[in-house]
């Protein structure tokens, strides 16, 4: 719903379908509890609608700030905290110059090579501990080992908002002891292990080490990116916290929480964007001043290649990326079964974490089919339903689950078998595991195969005589839907069809997502005060600046002349600014209404009038011999001829604007139906009609609510008078 419709409602009394708290949409509609997925069974048609919402991407108005639930922060905090050190280093190893190199540099007080407008950088560069100048120095050099930071989460950014005191004091005792210890052995400490000649055991993880908690893995992704600029990878380097907030943003990307509409920069221009401050994700000036938007996250995100990988075909993910290191072997798995096969011929990671991603979310029925029991599917991670809260920390592990579970072996080797085993089990995922592979066993130990590369489970034979009694309503994946109804038919008029029994039994669960109280769950991502603050604030400066930056338009095009109307022969065309237009049609629309004028009272009172007087000055700006200047159609202009700009000037001295009109046409009555709807029919009626170019405006109660609905949006942004 736009914003004129929410302003509709609230002038008509009707009751608006967007909530306006912290709650997005799509968590705002409970779920039943007992409702299955909609993968797997049928469920009334409310509830469908609210399983759609539920998995779209966050949508808020421009300006308004992205809370700790719209991007899931808890899930966030518990993914980017966790030390597992479990997934293998996709560049493993010493990379690039010995570390020796840099640490001699340091030693003789030269400079780091940082880009020339890095001056913030090379100051915290400056005053930070030799180990992590000689790591940054290392890393713009060229090939470098994989940072590690084995005390997981980052010192500067946001906490969970249910942390406990003994959880932080855990974290500042790891951290305390891994810095002191690097800063103690230092260089050894930041130098890979193979070049190390004592080969003694170290309690902590070296650069370039084998193994990798998330996010380590998921950085060394981001930074290894050929869509990734010198300059970000010098700030990710430089600053800790910055790399670890910019990652979370582009796991929001990653997994669709959040579209490529959203830009985190206030005085961003573009009419294609939508700026929010993420005051959870925002903590540093770092971030503040240098996240990027949203839609080249998207170009980083799918430039992300291995060494062995190459781009894949047109349309897929990687189209876009270019390959700049290694063997060119194998192109960019396009499906979860061409990565277990993979994975199976090959003792190496098969795909990029990325990749992997974006292959569970666009795969997320097949996931749900194979991993998820009933009441959850693979969108209640990130997605997660109102009427069945799961708690953070157990969504965080089973995603680690399904990640370790296509990145490291299991899902490539059959159920039980050595390899088999997840770090992220539980108690439920073991006895399923236990399970299937009894289940294996008792069908003949059919090992897996190119035809057959992952475990589904055993097919169900409840299934099969469901399909046989509703096969016209399978789709042929396990779901299925109800019979089409005609439009305004009531919906206890069908029968609800009987819940769709799992297609395989004996599958590869992940762990237990057991649901928790409602007042717990609130907690998990509850906004604290100085972030609401700094939200509020960040909006109020982009309205200020929405506002100037009108005002500086409008003012463009009325020196320019006006807004330049389009004939009748390119209303069927597509419009192409002239340049006395601005590139924003709101600024347009001002100018056309400040530059709107007439010398009758008729044209002065009227709302149509008014819509007449903005129409009328577009065409007053042509040139005299313009074929508009000729038949305006307009009583309050009977002459052949154009008028100049100062006459133009002259009438819009005395006409009212927008708050002067009388508007009382539109509470004469309450309305049968919104203003949608009315410009619905009239569009059925009149398959050519266009609003943006037809200058028929003879429902004077239709216009006046328009207008009102105008006002009332102007009010609510808190424009005042125009």
């Amino acid at each position: 719903m736009g914003a004129s419709s929410v302003a509709e409602h609230a002038v008509f009394g009707d009751k608006p379908s967007m909530k306006r708290d912290d709650t997005p949409l799509s968590e705002s509609s409970p779920a039943p509890t007992g409702a299955a997925p909609m993968s797997r069974s049928y469920v009334s048609h409310a509830d469908a609608r609210s399983s759609q919402a539920r998995n779209q991407p966050v949508k808020r108005y421009d300006g308004e700030p992205l809370t700790r639930t719209d991007v899931q922060h808890a899930v966030l905090c518990y993914l980017f905290s966790d030390t597992r050190r479990v997934f293998t280093n996709p560049r493993a190893g010493s990379r690039g110059a010995p570390m020796s190199t840099f640490v001699q540099s340091v030693a003789n007080s030269e400079d780091v090579p940082l880009a020339a407008n890095a001056d913030p950088d090379r100051h915290a560069l400056a005053n930070s501990p030799r180990a992590v100048q000689a790591c940054v120095a290392s890393a713009v050099s060229g090939p470098f080992p994989t940072f590690v930071w084995p005390y997981g989460q980052s010192a500067g950014s946001a906490r969970r908002a249910d942390e406990t005191d003994e959880e932080r004091a855990a974290w500042e005792q790891r951290r305390t002891e891994y810095l002191e210890w690097r800063d103690a052995t230092y260089p050894s400490s930041i130098t890979p292990e193979a070049e190390l000649d004592d080969a003694a055991p170290s309690p902590w993880a070296h650069p370039g080490a084998e193994k990798l908690t998330f996010k380590e893995l998921y950085i060394e992704a981001l930074i290894n990116s050929s869509k990734c600029t010198k300059s970000m990878r010098e700030k990710c380097f430089v600053d800790e916290e910055y790399a670890e907030d910019f990652s979370k943003v582009c796991l929001l990307v990653n997994v669709g929480r959040i579209n490529t509409t959203l830009a985190f920069y206030p005085e961003m221009k573009t009419i294609l964007r939508s700026y929010h401050p993420v005051p959870s994700l925002q903590k540093s000036e770092n971030t503040r001043r240098n996240m990027q938007d949203a839609p080249r996250m998207k170009s980083l995100l799918k430039a992300v290649l291995l060494p062995h990988e190459r781009p894949g075909g047109s349309g897929t993910a990687s189209a876009s990326a270019r390959h700049e290191e290694g063997e060119d072997t194998l192109e960019v798995p396009g499906d979860l079964e061409e990565l277990a096969r993979r994975r199976r011929v090959q003792d190496r990671p098969p795909t990029s974490v990325v990749t992997l991603i974006f292959l569970l979310a666009n795969q997320a029925a097949d996931v749900t089919s194979m991993h998820f029991p009933a009441q959850t599917d693979a969108q209640s991670l990130f997605f997660p339903q109102a009427g069945r809260p799961i708690s953070a920390k157990q969504r965080a592990n089973a995603f680690l689950w399904l990640l370790y579970h296509y990145l490291e072996g299991p899902a490539s080797v059959p159920p039980g078998a050595p390899g088999s085993e997840n770090p992220f089990d539980d108690d439920v995922s073991r006895a399923a595991r236990a399970e299937a592979h009894n289940a294996w066993i008792a069908s003949g130990s059919v090992p897996l195969d190119d035809a057959h590369p992952t475990w589904r489970g055993v097919p169900n034979p409840e299934y099969a005589r469901w399909r046989e009694q509703h096969e016209h309503l399978d789709l042929g994946d396990g779901s299925a839907r109800k019979p089409m109804r005609k439009r305004g038919a009531d919906g206890d008029d069908l029968t609800d069809v009987p819940p769709c029994p799992e297609t395989h039994t004996h599958r590869l669960l992940i762990p237990a997502l057991p649901p928790m109280a409602p007042e717990a769950y609130a907690k998990e991502d509850e906004d604290p005060p100085e972030e609401v603050a700094w939200g509020k604030q960040m909006q109020g400066e982009r309205s200020a600046f929405l506002v100037r930056f009108e005002e500086e338009e409008q003012a463009k095009v009325l020196a320019n002349g006006g807004v330049v109307d389009a004939t009748d022969e390119e209303r069927s065309k597509k419009r192409s600014h002239t340049s006395t237009q601005s590139c924003y049609p709101l600024a347009n629309i001002l100018a056309n209404a400040a530059a709107a004028s007439s010398n009758n009272g008729a044209l002065n009172r009227s709302p149509i009038g008014f819509v007449k007087r903005a129409r009328l000055s577009s065409r007053l700006s042509q040139p005299r011999d313009s074929p508009l200047g000729a038949n305006v159609g307009d009583e309050s202009h009977v002459s052949g001829t154009a008028i100049d700009g100062s006459e133009a000037d002259a009438w819009s001295a005395h006409a009212p604007s927008l708050w002067d009109l009388d508007l009382s046409a539109a509470d004469a009555k309450a309305p049968h139906a919104s203003l949608f709807q009315a410009q619905w029919k009239r569009s059925e009626k009149d398959p050519d009609y266009d609003s943006d170019t037809d200058g028929r405006h003879d429902d004077e109660e239709a216009l006046a609510r328009t207008l009102l609905v105008l006002r009332r949006t102007r009010e609510v942004r808190g424009d005042g008078p125009v």
